[in-house]
């Protein structure tokens, strides 16, 4: 600095000035609840974890991490597991979609040094359904209890941009976020659920309700839009 004709601090070392900015992360605690395809019960299994992301990861990308994180896949070994994100603040209650990301949501980032008990901390629910397959693999998933979903209804799902039909099965007390799983099963590059549109009778259906709910029965048409 000097040499360039400017007053140098007393303190300049010319290495320590510099300080790169800390990255930052959100701290989570994802409350989850661990229910088994085709098993009766209600409660499921409890659980929480600890988990970071960065603000603008997706949350797409969390979900590989909490199933690992709860012992129900390790490393690149894939699980049956459906998961959903719902995030709750200062009576907020919204679908965690995929796509989404913790900045999106405005959830509170601390520098990735500061310890996990002094930063801020943001609080997720997750829903995770196991198949049959993932629960007899994992000693966490067999300990699930069985979830009621009442009697199976078949219902027809036709897409807007094509005649095709798709026959989905579902539980009278089954949200229709599982529907709309068990339809991105049978496309063949489906897209994410959260483009996914579901009408019945001309009106959107909410994921988080069900065929008794809306008063629904068996061979029921379903008009899907976003596929």
């Amino acid at each position: 600095l000097a040499s360039m004709g400017l007053a140098v601090p007393a303190h300049y070392d010319g290495i320590s000035a510099y300080q790169a900015p800390q990255p930052k992360l959100v701290h989570l605690r994802v409350d989850a609840v661990i229910r088994v395809l085709g098993q009766s019960g209600d409660e499921g299994q409890k659980k929480s974890v600890k988990l970071t992301m960065k603000p603008q990861e997706n949350f797409g990308d969390l979900k590989p991490r909490l199933l690992e994180a709860l012992g129900l896949c390790t490393g690149d070994k894939k699980s049956g597991a459906q998961c959903n994100f719902r995030y709750e603040d200062n009576g907020r209650d919204a679908v965690v979609y995929d796509s989404a990301t913790p900045g999106f949501f405005g959830m509170e980032v601390a520098d990735a040094g500061i310890s996990s008990s002094a930063a801020p901390v943001s609080r997720l629910r997750a829903n995770i359904l196991l198949s049959g397959g993932a629960a007899s693999s994992s000693s966490s998933a067999s300990a699930a209890p069985k979830q009621d979903w009442g009697p199976i209804l078949t219902f027809s799902a036709r897409t807007t941009t094509s005649e095709q039909a798709y026959q989905i099965k579902l539980g009278t007390k089954q949200p229709f976020s599982y529907f709309v799983e068990s339809l991105r099963k049978q496309i063949s590059n489906a897209p994410l659920a959260s483009q996914i549109v579901l009408k019945f009778d001309g009106e959107k259906l909410n994921l988080n309700h069900t065929p008794a709910k809306c008063d629904m029965e068996d061979e029921d048409m379903i008009e899907v839009s976003g596929v």
